[in-house]
């Protein structure tokens, strides 16, 4: 949701990170809590920063959910990475295509074709 043009958490987090840099957000999805993790200067800092906090976080998961998760976001709130799970299915998707044999061009267009349908979109 938007208030005031802030990308706002449904628990009332300010998603937008300050004009020009980036922010890490972690999320507790057992209790429906989040909170800003931190500021970052540039967007690969922040990314690995929340895909390692999303990584150790899995570790102590007691099965394959894994409760609190970390995202980074971008001065416009948009959702720029942290989420390991979009990771490990580019990683099996890689694998496919090489099994398969799929020129490189024509193996992207089939993960992203795949990845919508996953996300419930139309390619």
């Amino acid at each position: 949701m938007r208030k005031n043009g802030k990308r706002i958490s449904p628990c009332g987090t300010v998603l937008n990170a300050p004009s020009g840099k980036y922010k890490v957000v972690g999320v507790d999805k057992f209790s429906n809590e989040d909170w800003e993790h931190g500021i970052y200067e540039n967007e690969n800092e922040a990314v690995k920063e929340a895909v390692k906090m999303t990584k150790a976080e899995s570790k102590l998961s007691s099965d394959t959910s894994i409760e609190t998760v970390y995202y980074a976001y971008d001065d416009q709130g948009n959702y720029l990475g942290g989420d390991i799970y979009e990771k490990s299915l580019d990683e099996m998707l890689d694998g496919f295509g090489k099994a398969m044999k799929f020129e490189r061009s024509e193996f992207i267009k089939h993960r992203e074709n795949f990845r919508k349908e996953l996300k419930g979109g139309k390619h």
